[in-house]
């Protein structure tokens, strides 16, 4: 019989295919050894964790081709876990003392790993939960020798599991994936997130879908509704079969349209910019048509080691990604270390709320020379292309002016070095803080231009953790409140005679396009997945139609 699912539906598209049902499979063998059985059994743990590594490191070597070093830098944090030396001591420990076989050992040292972060009050520590229970599942498989079903795969395969961990979404043979679906997840989950990366069909946080489905059904999944059929009549067949049909024919056509402007019906130009975390990325980038790189997340130069880049290796980067861009504007973000984005070799002091902590421009404030290191660096490559330099997570003109202080410090130094610095470097913030944008006009005068992070302007607005699924409700983009703010910045940037782009989710996707462009935005950053939908979107957009919607929401207090 047919059945009908709804869920959160988290990456564009259709697809119909079969069920392939992910279920836990591990078995925890639990005996005791004898005394010249535990060398063997040591070596067995630490075969696994090599081979973990190894898998690992393949991945995201495999997946620097296909997503972001935002998206990578997940997968990295469980290399620093499986390698952490305390965990392993003390499985080993636990093999010699008790003399419990590898399996036992290690299920009980992750255990306890788990238990404790549950316990914290840093919310940035509990978080790290789902990470340690992903490497413990994976570790786990590997010393029992079992074998996830996912692995096996055929055409047209639909995953439905509970939960796909990172290192499954990325190790997915696309050719063969259809869609996922899971009974956990919300928007702005880490599976969410890879999977608009990878143009993978997904729906999350579907109810019951595990306990309804089986290996071998059909299937179809609706992620543009959030819907998920289960045994498909022949009418939902034939009907998806259309839609399916349509969209491949769709996406062909806008790949021609690649390189053509964003341009709305009544002649407005939308910038049409990517969001990048390396510069491997960047071919990729200019492959979709960016027109500019809105967001290079430099913190993921910084995550990926055992120390600090030096000054010249960033600089060398940087250059990298001017040189390929060929005049084109790049947006290079400074440092947004802090909160869910840490440093194993400069653990940053645990706070109660991190989100709200010493993060981004707070922190480079607070560690200047590391700051003042990465700035000159950028000045130095400035030469190469078309250089404009952002700050995260502004919140007082002061923040504002101290770390503009830095700038024109390091110019100086690098002047009276004899160094070639561009005349022509624009310097701009983020408007992600409530109170940048509520104070915009004032920060207008003091900066070349804007660029909103909805992601977390969202996020602070409604004080709800966008990571959270249980408050995953209040992640409300279209909110009266969320598009009063953007408003004002927009009109504050254009009176000062600055430009002001986007570049959280929110620019991404088709769904806001009507909307950006209402409130006047001049250009959107995005994955680069992504631009292809947002340019055919805003080419069927009357901006001035736009823009009396936009009117109508943000005076209308009841929507």
């Amino acid at each position: 019989m047919s059945s009908v699912l709804e869920g959160i539906g988290v990456s564009c598209g259709v697809a119909s295919g079969t069920v392939i049902l992910v279920l836990p499979s591990i078995t925890i063998e639990r005996r005791l050894i004898e005394k010249n059985e535990s060398e063997a059994q040591i070596n067995r743990f630490k075969a696994s964790i090599d081979q973990y590594v190894q898998n690992t490191q393949i991945v995201i070597e495999q997946s620097r081709r296909q997503v972001s070093g935002q998206e990578t830098a997940i997968l990295e944090a469980h290399l620093l876990i499986a390698r952490d030396p305390a965990l392993l001591q003390a499985v080993v420990q636990k093999i010699e003392t008790e003399q419990k076989c590898a399996s036992w050992a290690a299920a009980e040292v992750m255990d306890s790993y788990i238990a404790m972060f549950e316990n914290l009050s840093d919310e940035y520590l509990r978080q790290r939960v789902a990470d340690i229970t992903e490497v413990r599942k994976t570790v786990l498989e590997l010393l029992s020798g079992q074998q996830s079903e996912i692995r096996t795969l055929t055409h047209n395969s639909i995953i439905i599991a509970d939960d796909l961990g990172p290192a499954e979404t990325l190790s997915l043979d696309r050719t063969r994936i259809a869609a996922f679906v899971t009974e956990k997840g919300g928007r702005t989950s880490h599976t969410s997130i890879l999977a608009r990366a990878l143009g993978i069909p997904a729906v999350v946080g579907v109810a019951g879908i595990v306990g309804v489905s089986e290996t071998g059904m059909s299937v179809i999944v609706d992620a543009d509704k959030g819907r998920v059929i289960i045994n498909p009549t022949e009418d939902q067949q034939t009907q998806y079969a259309q839609k399916i049909q349509i969209a491949v024919a769709e996406q062909a056509l806008l790949k021609e349209g690649a390189h053509q402007p964003g341009v709305t019906t009544d002649g407005k130009k939308i910038g049409i910019w990517a969001n990048i975390g390396s510069d491997d990325e960047v071919k990729v980038a200019l492959a979709n048509g960016a027109e500019g790189i809105g967001l290079f997340r430099t913190e993921f130069l910084y995550m990926d080691r055992t120390e600090l880049p030096s000054e010249q290796e960033q600089e060398d980067i940087y250059r990298q990604v001017l040189t390929a861009m060929q005049g084109k504007p790049v947006v290079i973000r400074t440092l947004d270390l802090g909160a869910d984005k840490q440093l194993s070799y400069m653990r940053l002091k645990a706070e109660e709320n991190p989100a709200l902590g010493c993060r981004a421009i707070r922190l480079c404030l607070k560690e200047k020379e590391l700051f003042k290191r990465q700035v000159r660096a950028l000045l130095k490559a400035s030469v190469c292309g078309n250089l404009w330099i952002m700050f995260p997570m502004i919140a007082t003109l002061e923040e504002l002016h101290d770390a503009q202080a830095i700038v024109r410090e390091a110019r100086e130094e690098l002047s009276l070095a004899g160094a070639p610095i561009a005349l022509d470097i624009k310097i701009g913030m983020m408007v992600e803080v409530p109170a940048a944008a509520i104070n915009a006009d004032f920060f207008a005068q003091e900066v070349d231009f804007f660029s909103i992070g909805s992601n977390d302007l969202v996020q602070y607005v409604f004080a709800a953790d966008r990571q959270n699924q249980n408050v995953d409700y209040l992640y409300q983009p279209a909110n009266p409140a969320v598009l009063r703010l953007i408003n004002n910045a927009v009109r504050a940037a254009h009176a000062a005679g600055i430009p002001v782009g986007m570049c959280g989710e929110m620019a991404g996707d088709i769904m806001y396009a009507d909307l950006l462009v209402g409130l006047g935005l001049d250009e959107l950053s995005m994955a680069s997945g992504s631009i292809l939908r947002m340019k055919k979107a805003v080419r069927f957009i009357h901006s001035q139609t736009a823009s009396e919607k936009v009117c109508s929401i943000i005076s209308d207090s009841k929507k």
